[in-house]
């Protein structure tokens, strides 16, 4: 078996468990493709379970695929019936705390935990701020991961586990900007959101390294929405925050957010 049929197949395991012993059930952690091969298969699945996709807060990038029996399902989403039922979660965060005197990065974090032999699809984002980290993770391995993680670089780490809800995000620095487009297409949007050329943009998008609220999209002609999230890999991530109307030229204005 290739790796995606690999994958497949667990995915399907996860599905039918739910649905056979009306159980929420899960998959490890996803990366964003993986995520996107996953929802191609599941436009073809007729079974009563649903599936969500959580990472333990909003606008996660790496996401378990959590399958939910049609009793269980709930309007507000599975992270609203987490948050009520923390039993039922699988996932945590462990909070490391570095000293004060060493800077280190993502990469430094995600080196040490792998030195401790962790597997990738074992850990969710890895979100960093002046102070140290918060490691999203499932719930299995949160205790090893503070009895052995003590150092990462030349930092040394204390670290301690903590519930999802309790994560304190770092606010990030954006500026909003007036542009003005001819239509609401994504190409549109990635060439005003990111100062380059249509066809640059219409090529990122083919290739399949943008994404929009953290699904791949390839077709260049989509329409985006006022409040859509566009992330170009290696880049950076624009937020469409305002549809300001049609002005004399037929054009439309817009506001982005540039996260920098």
């Amino acid at each position: 078996m290739t790796e995606k049929e690999v994958l497949f197949s667990r995915y399907i395991d996860k599905r039918n468990e739910a649905d056979e012993y009306s159980m929420i059930t899960n998959t490890n952690f996803l990366s964003v493709d993986e995520r996107d091969e996953l929802v191609s298969l599941l436009r073809r699945d007729k079974l009563p379970v649903k599936v969500y996709f959580y990472g333990g807060f909003f606008e996660a990038e790496r996401c378990v695929a959590v399958f939910v029996p049609e009793f269980y399902q709930t309007a507000d989403g599975i992270a609203s019936y987490f948050d009520e039922c923390h039993e039922d979660n699988p996932l945590c965060a462990v909070r490391a705390e570095k000293d004060k005197f060493t800077a280190i990065t993502h990469r430094d974090y995600l080196g040490a935990l792998m030195g401790l032999g962790i597997k990738r699809e074992m850990l969710g984002d890895i979100l960093t701020d002046e102070n140290g980290a918060y490691i999203i993770c499932f719930k299995s391995i949160a205790g090893y991961i503070c009895e052995n993680l003590t150092k990462s670089g030349r930092a040394s780490l204390q670290c301690s586990v903590t519930d999802v809800s309790d994560i304190q995000l770092a606010e990030e620095k954006c500026t909003e900007k007036f542009h003005s487009v001819a239509s609401l297409r994504l190409d549109n949007l990635l060439s005003a959101g990111f100062n380059m050329s249509r066809t640059k943009c219409t090529d990122a998008i083919i290739k399949g390294i943008v994404y929009v609220n953290s699904f791949k999209v390839v077709k260049p002609d989509m329409t985006v929405r006022q409040g859509d999230k566009i992330v170009l890999r290696g880049k950076g991530k624009v937020v469409l925050s305002q549809i300001i109307g049609e002005n004399r030229k037929g054009r439309i204005n817009i506001v982005i957010k540039h996260f920098n």
